[in-house]
């Protein structure tokens, strides 16, 4: 569905989605990279999935391109 100004959500939802959020990498690739960086550090994760809700398809695209762009570069060293 395209994205709406406001939700009237109930205050359990309105948490879960907050919760959900908190985990969020959002910015420009250097942005990423460095959030990125900071998470693998402190979670040490054994692997990491991308995600994007992201109505406009081409946002989306270029999300995911951002983040195949960061993993080359972690994954280069």
């Amino acid at each position: 569905q395209p994205p709406v100004d406001e939700l009237d959500w109930a205050p359990w939802e309105q948490q879960g989605v907050e919760q959900s959020l908190s985990g969020a990498i959002v910015g420009s690739a250097i942005t990423v990279r460095e959030r990125l960086e900071n998470f693998i550090e402190r979670i040490k994760p054994d692997e990491i999935l991308a995600t994007a809700q992201i109505f406009d398809h081409a946002a989306r695209v270029h999300s995911f391109e951002i983040v195949a762009e960061v993993r080359e570069q972690l994954f280069a060293k």
